[in-house]
């Protein structure tokens, strides 16, 4: 017979919308994104219990919509307005990373992805219907985001210029998914150099896909998705060209 443990409770602000959070590989740190614009570090070592306070806090400048862990103790942070930046978190500093294009008070960036076996890629999705591929070893100098810094691709009509409401890729970003309000789970075949190489359609549901995941086992892909219908699909798709290395 065990005795329960109390949880562990995050303190925060009442109220404060949490929208994205990631844990680092160990699960050692959790991140935290909030619709007021705050980020918050959170410290899980020693498996503590009762009441946590944040490790640390910083402020993005606008609602936070999405993080994506980067190496060298960096988190992409991006939002309303189109808004992005990284957090240096070590460094306790904010740095601006350059977008398509500006955007206004109802214009989101709604996906990150990162693929943890090539974690230069990024992957952004916004709510223009946008998905777009970086190479951060280019725009990154030193740390900080370049003024040259462009997307190795970019594609608008994979959702019908609808919202794409998230992105994964495979570990080792030779694949990419993502769901749209236009019901839509589509697979993208990522070549070695970032540029998109054909696409397939997985499923349609009547309503907005919200969340999606991918990974690779048994020789073929896995991919599931939640959406607005309150059902959870689970979908297989053969491994495309490119992830056969």
């Amino acid at each position: 017979w065990r005795v329960p443990q109390p949880p562990l409770v995050l303190s925060h602000a009442l109220g404060d919308r949490v929208f994205d959070l990631q844990f680092t590989a160990n699960a050692q740190t959790l991140f935290t994104g909030y619709g007021s614009g705050a980020l918050r570090r959170w410290d899980l070592s020693g498996l503590p219990r009762g009441t946590l306070r944040p490790a640390q806090a910083e402020d993005a400048g606008f609602a936070v919509q999405a993080l994506a862990l980067m190496p060298n103790d960096q988190v992409v942070v991006g939002g309303r307005f189109n808004r992005l930046v990284i957090w240096d978190w070590a460094q306790d500093r904010m740095l601006p990373f350059p977008y398509l294009s500006g955007g206004g008070d109802q214009d989101y960036i709604t996906g990150l992805a990162t693929a943890s076996q090539q974690p230069h890629r990024l992957a952004i999705s916004d709510n223009q219907g946008r998905i777009s591929l970086w190479d951060l070893r280019t725009c990154l100098t030193s740390g900080t985001p370049t003024e040259t810094c462009r997307p190795i691709s970019t594609w608008a009509d994979g959702h019908g210029g609808e919202s794409v409401r998230a992105i994964a890729l495979t570990e080792s970003g030779c694949a990419l998914v993502s769901g749209g309000a236009d019901g839509q789970v589509k697979l993208w075949a990522i070549q070695a150099d970032g540029s998109l190489a054909n696409e397939r359609r997985l499923g349609k549901s009547r309503q907005a896909i919200d969340t999606v995941d991918v990974i690779l086992k048994d020789q073929r892909l896995l991919v599931v998705s939640g959406g607005s219908d309150r059902r959870v699909n689970l979908y297989t798709a053969p491994i495309p060209n490119t992830c056969q290395f």
